[in-house]
């Protein structure tokens, strides 16, 4: 059986959800529930490394850590010893739909502002301090 006809094991999908972030540009994401609750992320699958390209999969580990789809595990000394992302890491467990999509839109926005101020620092324009 290949991947794409291969047993479904994920929880319930929920409609994509917009972002709106300029006049013309949304970010687009989903959601299913998982164990935790429920797990949000712009692209689903990382792929697979080798025949993936390496920036791409690198791209998804950003996109759930940004999303809060991580967990470490910590060894006697409270060194971080093991990092899993992804659904088996969705992020805390929040009490509806509604909740993990706000949660997700904060993080998202937070990124696009912080992106949008790189942009402005790179083409000149600082901030005047008051």
């Amino acid at each position: 059986m290949d991947e794409k006809n291969s047993e479904d094991h994920s929880g319930e999908q929920f409609p994509i959800r917009d972002l709106k972030t300029e006049p013309l540009s949304k970010v687009k994401f989903s959601m299913e529930e998982a164990e935790a609750g429920f797990w949000t992320y712009l692209q689903r699958s990382a792929g697979k490394l080798p025949r993936e390209p390496l920036h791409k999969v690198l791209n998804w580990i950003l996109e759930q850590l940004n999303l809060g789809n991580a967990e470490i595990e910590l060894d006697s000394r409270g060194d971080v010893v093991s990092l899993a992302v992804g659904r088996g890491a969705a992020a805390e467990p929040q009490h509806s739909a509604e909740d993990a999509s706000e949660r997700a839109q904060s993080r998202l926005r937070a990124v696009y502002l912080a992106g949008l101020l790189a942009q402005c620092r790179e083409s000149g324009i600082s901030p005047n301090p008051i």
